[in-house]
């Protein structure tokens, strides 16, 4: 008996489901008050799904650049010896000048001691529209983050090389130094003689940049925040203080604005 009366409990259960079911699909496809037929409500469609293959980046839905954005594009992307480090040499030294910073063409590169590896990302946000790829660097005191892969058709297909472009960089280490003649070690006081128009971060945060947090960010140990920050640019670079001195210097283009705080997080990947 309770067997059969569970069966006609769910048998009950059923049919009110079918009914509530069947009164929905009425109500979603039924007619108007009019009796005309309802139309079915279609989702808008992407204005990208209207471009042809020719005009946008496989299936990312991003037009190609034309050649009169690229050359801006590198234009834009040229090099700055304000925002870049000057490798530090003991002593003097008869080779050339090695530099590396914003912009093209004065990157890290693989072949450098202390090479950790990398991690490839798909660009996002204001990024995205101009390129395909993000890279980030590894070193064993530098870390760099590279956009790369150029929204164009030639690029996509391999025909062409690309531009890369560094975004942002962050040194740790004592062997490179700014066109000003700061390094990581360097004191405060030298800091405000050789870059009067500092500027300290008092609005900051520092969690998640000491203790052990600080190592997962790949950040350095820091309480203070000083800003370098012209007028007119995107760029800026921060030194990272602990007490009195220098920990970290990072140089950055916010490509919509100036970056006040270190953007850099993560760590290299596991070998």
């Amino acid at each position: 008996m309770k067997c059969e009366r569970k069966n006609r409990r769910w048998a009950g259960l059923m049919a009110a489901v079918l009914l509530i079911t069947a009164a929905l699909f009425v109500g979603c496809n039924g007619e108007n008050d009019d009796g005309e037929p309802q139309k079915p409500v279609e989702k808008p469609k992407d204005p990208w799904l209207n471009l042809s293959e020719e005009e946008t980046c496989g299936a990312n839905g991003y037009q190609w650049i034309d050649p009169e954005s690229e050359e801006h594009l590198k234009d834009y992307w040229a090099f700055d010896e304000e925002f870049a480090l000057f490798r530090v040499r003991e002593g003097g030294s008869d080779q050339e000048e090695e530099t590396i910073g914003l912009g093209i063409g004065h990157e890290m590169s693989a072949d450098d001691d202390g090479y950790e590896g990398c991690i490839r990302v798909q660009a996002e946000d204001l990024a995205a529209l101009s390129w395909m790829t993000v890279e980030y660097d590894y070193w064993d005191d530098v870390h760099q983050v590279v956009l790369t892969d150029l929204r164009k058709k030639e690029v996509w297909e391999g025909t062409e090389p690309t531009v890369r472009a560094v975004q942002y960089l962050a040194v740790t280490g004592k062997k490179w130094g700014t066109g000003r003649g700061i390094s990581v070690g360097d004191t405060t006081e030298k800091l405000m003689e050789a870059y009067p128009e500092i500027q300290a971060q008092t609005d900051y945060d520092f969690y998640g940049y000491v203790g052990e947090t600080a190592e997962e960010t790949g950040v350095a140990n820091h309480d203070g925040c000083w800003m370098f920050l012209p007028e007119g640019s995107n760029r800026s670079i921060l030194f990272l203080t602990e007490g009195n001195t220098i920990v970290q210097i990072d140089l950055g283009d916010g490509l919509d604005g100036q970056i006040w705080s270190p953007a850099w997080t993560g760590t290299a990947p596991e070998k």
